[in-house]
């Protein structure tokens, strides 16, 4: 059973130049979770809070299944729920999870990104699925094109079983996880996530707002959603 933990959570989204809002975020005392639907299809954002949703319904913390296991197959039972709906889109989806053992697990799909911070240093960093990451391994950093970020190597979609990342960490009280679309970091970039993040004055809700509008100051030409989530014992709250 839990030894007592919970996520503090706060949400904020910007939709910006783009012509409808394809972000999708669903958070809760154990949970945090966004999805960015690709393309300009009115039924993206659709798209993406059905596979929120069965990211959710997967990592449900009853005690009744693996974590891991429920993880590792949320993208191909996404695309099945998907297909069986009709929705042909796809979507990137990043998550936190606190289990039944108050242990944190973190899955990412595509370049929805995941950071956790601990006493303002990060402790865990997610890698995105994109072109760009990849040629970053063989290449100097100033060899790879801007558009290569724009190349999706893994999403969720119908008929797709991609193979999501996943870690698991013990999480301290006062831990931050910062759940974000690349609308996001890849404007403010991750040392001014972590940054203001780790201010301590400010809640999860008003930290979510923070980026968020700093996105929309910063002139982001993209959808921008973030969840920030703050572990707390449950006495504390």
């Amino acid at each position: 059973m839990s030894a007592g933990l919970r996520l503090t959570v706060g949400a904020a989204q910007w939709q910006g130049p783009r012509d409808r809002q394809n972000d999708a975020y669903l958070c809760g005392d154990r949970f945090a979770v966004v999805a960015d639907g690709a393309g300009s299809d009115p039924t993206t954002a659709t798209l993406a809070y059905a596979a929120a949703q069965v990211w959710v319904d997967l990592a449900g913390t009853d005690g009744q299944q693996d974590m891991a296991t429920a993880l590792l197959r949320a993208p191909e039972v996404s695309g099945d729920v998907l297909a069986a709906r009709g929705l042909s889109h796809a979507t990137t989806l990043a998550g936190a999870f606190l289990d039944d053992r108050d242990r944190l697990w973190v899955t990412t799909v595509g370049d929805t990104r995941v950071v956790v911070l601990r006493e303002g240093s990060f402790l865990l960093v997610s890698r995105p699925h994109n072109r760009a990451a990849e040629m970053a391994l063989r290449l100097p950093e100033d060899s790879v094109p801007v558009e290569a970020t724009a190349v999706l190597t893994r999403f969720v979609s119908a008929g797709e079983s991609a193979v999501p990342d996943v870690s698991v960490l013990l999480p301290r009280t006062a831990d931050v996880v910062v759940v974000m679309s690349d609308g996001v970091d890849a404007v403010l970039g991750l040392t001014r996530v972590r940054e203001e993040s780790a201010r301590r004055d400010l809640s999860p809700q008003e930290l979510a707002e923070l980026l968020v509008d700093d996105v929309r100051r910063h002139g982001g030409t993209d959808n921008a959603t973030c969840v920030v989530a703050r572990v707390a014992r449950v006495e504390d709250e």
